[in-house]
Order: structure tokens, then C-alpha cells, then sequence
């Protein structure tokens, strides 16, 4: 376990930032790991929550999220997703995603995930592919990880800052 651990923290570093990942959100995560050649090429982290515990998780209101997602007894959250560049537009985070998913329904019939839209591009990476799969857009929370970057915990990948101002993309969707 410590291993897999390691392998994580070290692909998440260098794809996201320093400190973003920590073997906490790990150890309280379900893990889908993509290995390609003996190396991680890819993880997404997961778990089921109830709704107030979804918005205390990601600090947002319930007006942050759809309103079967208020509703819902249980929710499904695809919390991050990281394939190494090496490995990214071959269908991996796509895998990783739909994995996840068939691994939450169990537990949950509707699902959420967060974007990462960064502050100097206006990019989110992980748009075309959520749509693609039934999310839906619900809301941008602009300086979504300022906070947590301002304490120390991270430094972000996509502003190359010890600021972060980028922006959150609040996905949904019901299965």
C-alpha cells in the first residue's frame, strides 16, 4: 500500500502541484490506478457521500449543486483524476472515469465531479470528457483552491503560483 501511496503522491505532484494530494485524501478514497510499462500512468480518487457531507468535503452551499443532487440520499464523487502527460488524450482518464463510476453505483445513483479551470488559460482539461459521459456544467466557483494554497498546503501546477486563482467547475449528472 505504501507503494501505490507513493506512487500517487509523486504523479500527482508533478501533474497538479506539491502537497495538492495527501495520504489522507488516499487513505479515504476509493482508488482506480492505470499502470502502463510497471508505471502509474493514471489514478482517480472517489468516494460516496452523503449530500451535506459533499458540500462540507468540497465547501460549497447546496445551491452549488443540482437540485436531485440536494435530493439524493447518497452522492457519488469523482474527486480527482490525474493521468501523466505522457499518457494523456489515449482514453485513460476516460477509463479511470467510467471504473469509478460502475464501482459507485452501488451506492449512489447520481454523481458529481470538480473541474479544474486554470486561472491563465481558461482551460478545463476535463470538460469535453465529462460532458461526453453525461455531467453536465452546474456551476464555476472562481478561486475555488486560493484558500488552501494561501495556508501552505499546495502550489499550483496550472498558475505555477504559491496563489492559486483558479476556478472550480461544479459537474452533476443522474444515472
Amino acid at each position: 500500500m505504501k507503494m501505490i501511496e507513493s506512487d500517487i503522491l509523486e504523479l500527482s505532484d508533478k501533474e497538479f502541484g506539491k502537497g495538492f494530494i495527501t495520504r489522507n485524501d488516499i487513505e479515504q478514497s476509493l482508488k482506480i490506478l492505470y499502470y502502463e510499462g510497471g508505471q502509474l500512468a493514471g489514478f482517480c480518487l472517489s468516494k460516496i457521500l452523503t449530500p451535506l457531507e459533499l458540500y462540507e468535503y468540497l465547501g460549497i452551499t447546496p445551491d452549488d449543486a443540482a437540485e436531485y443532487i440536494r435530493a439524493a440520499d447518497k452522492v457519488g464523487l469523482i474527486d480527482t483524476i490525474i493521468v501523466a502527460k505522457e499518457w494523456q488524450r489515449q482514453g485513460i482518464g476516460r477509463k479511470l472515469a467510467e471504473k469509478s463510476l460502475r464501482s459507485m453505483m452501488n451506492g449512489a445513483n447520481v454523481f458529481c465531479s470538480v473541474g479544474w479551470k486554470h486561472s491563465t488559460t481558461g482551460a478545463i482539461p476535463i470538460d469535453k470528457m465529462l460532458q461526453s459521459m453525461g455531467f453536465t456544467r452546474y456551476k464555476e466557483i472562481p478561486d475555488f483552491w486560493y484558500k488552501d494554497s494561501l495556508s501552505g498546503r499546495f502550489v499550483c501546477a496550472a498558475c505555477d503560483a504559491a496563489e492559486c486563482r483558479c476556478s472550480a467547475i461544479i459537474y452533476c449528472m443522474k444515472y
